[in-house]
């Protein structure tokens, strides 16, 4: 989570000219249905309809969407 803390930290400040990483995710909605699918055995609806509700419970009390934590968006 620090490489993608700093990516997207490094997209808006302009004084940073460097970033060395190690590993980050290129978006987190696409990692959740990898690692669920691959490690968990739930069907695929169930998964989509659990993550749309922890998205919308996000979003219902700290007013943030999940969907935004792709760094490959803002990674130049």
């Amino acid at each position: 989570m620090g490489a993608v803390t700093s990516l997207l930290h490094g997209a808006r400040d302009p004084t940073i000219s460097a970033i060395v990483l190690d590993s980050p995710f290129s978006n987190l909605k696409k990692l959740v249905y990898e690692l669920a699918a691959r490690n968990s055995g739930v069907p695929k609806f169930l998964i989509k309809a659990a993550y749309w509700s922890i998205r919308k419970t996000i979003q219902a009390q700290v007013k943030f969407d999940i969907n935004d934590i792709s760094p490959i968006d803002i990674a130049d």
